[in-house]
């Protein structure tokens, strides 16, 4: 059976929800998977011992979070080896102006040439705006954003935006990814008869 890692940063939340759908869907694929916080890895973490990674994580003032730009920076090779892919979470994909599509298709550049790692696939969620998770100044900022994008700004309570099945094709995607790979490696493996 394939096993996978999906390494997150999240803030508040969402890209652990969508990690753990993530896993749940591979999970019913038979494909094991474990999803653990960035910031929850110890330097003795085995990377290697998966048959694929999914890294993911949410988007901030146009970048992922620096824990999991060092991440695919120190296990490049690592990602390199087998199939390897990156999902971030970003509102701005719910805003269709020239501007907010330009910042989008400028994540994955940025995030490449910081890292040196690319991903054989990337998708971009919508997230969430869990206004009674954050704080008074960025409640503020996100109602701010939220009223310019034309998005919900009642601060007394919660939005998701995350499209589900757009998560679970991304998964399908991968697992058809990992699973040859791993059926490659067993047949390599198997005595002659």
């Amino acid at each position: 059976m394939p096993n996978v890692l999906i390494v997150y940063g999240t803030s508040h939340g969402q890209t652990r929800k969508i990690a753990r759908r993530i896993a749940e869907h591979l999970d019913s694929r038979g494909i094991a998977a474990e999803a653990h916080d960035v910031r929850d890895l110890s330097r003795s973490f085995q990377v290697s011992r998966f048959d694929g990674v999914i890294v993911g994580g949410r988007i901030w003032m146009s970048k992922v979070p620096r824990d999991l730009r060092e991440f695919a920076r120190g296990y490049r090779a690592v990602l390199e080896s087998r199939p390897s892919v990156l999902f971030s979470v970003c509102l701005a994909v719910l805003n269709s102006t020239p501007e907010a599509r330009a910042e989008v298709a400028g994540m994955l550049p940025k995030f490449e040439k910081a890292t040196g790692w690319r991903p054989l696939r990337s998708a971009v969620f919508a997230g969430a705006l869990p206004y009674t998770k954050y704080n008074f100044f960025l409640r503020w900022v996100m109602k701010r954003i939220a009223t310019m994008a034309g998005r919900d700004t009642d601060t007394s309570r919660d939005y998701e935006y995350t499209d589900w099945d757009q998560v679970a094709r991304f998964a399908d995607e991968f697992a058809d990814l990992v699973q040859p790979r791993v059926q490659a490696r067993s047949e390599t493996a198997a005595p002659p008869l």
